[in-house]
Formats: C-alpha cells, structure tokens, sequence
C-alpha cells in the first residue's frame, strides 16, 4: 500500500506494475485486445473489495445551476471541488 500525490492510499503492485506497462506499450488497437484482456484479468484477481449496487437515487438541482449534471463526488478521492469549480448560476434564469 502507497500514497498517492494527494495522499490518498494507493495500491502498489510490482506485478501490476509491470503488466500495465505492457499494456500501455501495446500496439493499439492491440489485435484482439489480449495485453489489455489479461491485464483486466490479473488486476481481477487482486481485487479485495467489490462496491454493492446503491440503491436508486434521484439528484435535483435548480434549472439556474448550469454546469452541474448530478455529479456526487468527482475523481481518484470523490471530493466535490471538482464539481464546484465548473458550475455557474445563469442571472436571466434565476428568479430576483
């Protein structure tokens, strides 16, 4: 386990490591896309958390809002400031 740039836990893995950079590396498109198949298939292994479907959710927002398309959270560490900085409230919608 590592810490990312931002000091987010970041999983390391030198057999990873290697794979992805054969990935990156393959011809592109890559002839039945095998390097990116068992890259998929080596990093499915390792997984030791799988996220549970949610429940379904509805997200409202005034009609104002522009810029904003029901986004939760946005990135590698699911932070709003990614959102917040692209929305804008359009004046000649919003009611005075």
């Amino acid at each position: 386990m590592g810490v990312d740039a931002k000091g987010v836990p970041a999983y390391t893995d030198p057999v990873g490591d290697e794979w992805l950079k054969k990935c990156s590396e393959a011809a592109y498109p890559d002839p039945g896309y095998k390097v990116q198949k068992d890259t998929a298939i080596y990093f499915a292994s390792k997984v030791f958390n799988f996220g549970m479907p949610r429940p379904k959710q509805f997200i409202r927002w005034w009609p104002w809002l522009k810029g904003y398309y029901g986004e939760l959270a946005a990135g590698q560490t699911m932070t709003f400031e990614g959102i917040y900085s692209h929305c804008w409230v359009d004046q000649t919608l919003k009611p005075r």
